[in-house]
């Protein structure tokens, strides 16, 4: 066990990297909508924070929050508009977006509203952009505190570092508020208690990560039922469900409220038939469950998960190596993210996206991998080190560039663009510039925490 001086300081280390972060995060937040799926979560939180009722009469309609862009050479029409639909009890207007993103804003909107008398007659992207920076530095804090005592402290506080800084977390969590949001939350919010065998914590985070997006359920049964099966102990799947089925059932009471249904197009936001309103992606191609929608989340130019991340490719040799040694709940956890990105290829066409800079749709994956790359990192090799820090070292300055200076994609041509490319392109002298400065902090961060430490653990047991 870690002596209670040393587990303190770890403690406290870690609760300060959160408000630094959350600082951060903060000064960095995008204050103008880029895409629907934000502005149609905050604009949603904003109604009922405002009026205590869903309804969005008069509001959401083609022309409100209305942006034109043509391009002249991609004749791409970029339209922001809200996702809306038809509460089939009353016939009032409401937002087609799943309970979790828009019940997430409703605290800043309401707390904007005792303060902002004006804030009743048109809403802001601020409150809702405060409140996903807030969710993704608590998530950061959430993980590393699953992983307090497994590794030596500076190499926890270094990984927590290169996951909110140098990847999609910072430019594209912190941005805004998606529904990434609220599953990247309740996935570090299960690795969390699962480290603690607290199974019923598991099923409550769980459940709210199922209240962002509908198939996280995916991850939710894979944790709690592998690790039941892995340990011979079917009452941690008996807690998991016993806890995540009614956080679930209170989405369908919320689909009933929103939308007059009670079936899975409440808890799905009624996205399906709002995003039926919207022209197709330019862009998109395969069909649900084809090969081709699992390589664009994993390898395509703008939006793959390797692309974005590739220190991941780097670490896989010392992932293979450390794999038995690991603790059991990171290694089905990682599993369960490797299940949920496959069965997201299954249900969408893969077009990449726009609003926002970097890989979106990993996110979920790429939190349930980093518990189990952490506790892998004692395995790497002298080689494999060099290469993973001079690809760290490129993701941050690539992230600094998204994040610091608001950048979003806004083709949707994921297969044949590069957003740091298109940047070189526009302004090459100022890419060069921010991308140099993400790789030399990188560096010298790296380099400081490798400082030559006494142990701050001992060693732990690993189940």
């Amino acid at each position: 066990m870690p002596r209670p001086a040393v587990a303190d300081r770890a403690a406290v280390t870690i609760g300060l990297m959160g408000v630094l972060l959350l600082a951060m995060y903060a000064a960095t937040i995008s204050t103008t909508w880029k895409t629907p799926d934000v502005a149609s979560a905050e604009v949603g939180a904003w109604r009922i924070a405002h009026t205590g009722a869903p309804w969005v009469d008069g509001l959401a309609t083609d022309h409100y929050l209305l942006s034109v862009d043509v391009d002249e050479t991609t004749k791409h029409r970029e339209k922001l508009i809200l996702f809306s639909t038809i509460n089939q009890s009353n016939g009032h207007a409401v937002i087609g977006r799943t309970p979790g993103v828009v019940a997430a804003g409703i605290p800043a909107y309401w707390i904007q509203a005792r303060f902002d008398a004006d804030s009743a007659n048109d809403t802001s992207p601020v409150p809702g952009a405060l409140t996903g920076a807030a969710l993704t530095a608590l998530s950061v804090v959430l993980l590393l505190f699953s992983l307090k005592d497994l590794v030596p402290l500076r190499v926890l506080l270094g990984s927590g570092l290169a996951l909110a800084l140098a990847t999609p977390y910072w430019s594209v969590l912190a941005d805004a508020l998606w529904s990434h949001n609220v599953t990247v939350l309740g996935i570090a919010g299960m690795a969390w208690a699962a480290r603690r065998d607290r199974w019923w914590l598991v099923g409550l985070f769980g459940g709210l990560s199922v209240w962002g997006r509908l198939h996280v359920a995916v991850i939710v049964a894979a944790l709690g039922v592998g690790l039941a099966l892995w340990r011979r102990r079917p009452a941690i799947a008996v807690a998991v469900a016993g806890t995540s089925l009614p956080v679930l059932a209170a989405a369908f009471v919320w689909g009933r409220w929103v939308y007059g249904s009670w079936d899975l197009y409440a808890v799905t936001g009624g996205y399906a038939q709002a995003a039926g309103t919207i022209a197709a992606e330019p862009g998109q191609t395969g069909n649900p469950g084809s090969l081709t929608n699992l390589l664009g989340y994993l390898i395509s130019p703008g939006a793959g998960l390797f692309v974005w991340t590739p220190v991941l490719l780097a670490l896989l040799p010392a992932v293979v190596r450390a794999w038995r040694s690991t603790p059991d709940w990171t290694r089905v956890l990682a599993v369960s993210g490797i299940a949920y990105l496959v069965v997201q290829s299954m249900l969408n066409l893969f077009h990449g996206g726009t609003g926002f800079w970097g890989n979106r749709l990993g996110l979920e994956t790429l939190t349930c991998l980093f518990p189990l790359v952490v506790c892998s990192l004692a395995q790497v090799r002298p080689v494999e080190r060099t290469v993973a820090l001079a690809l760290l070292s490129y993701q941050a300055g690539a992230i600094l560039l998204g994040a610091g200076f608001d950048l979003a994609h806004n083709h949707g041509f994921a297969w044949r663009e590069y957003d740091p490319y298109l940047a070189l392109q526009d302004n090459a002298a100022a890419t060069i510039v921010v991308v140099a400065t993400g790789m030399g902090l990188t560096y010298f961060a790296a380099r400081t925490l490798r400082e030559p430490e006494q142990p701050d653990t001992e060693p732990s047991a690993v189940s």
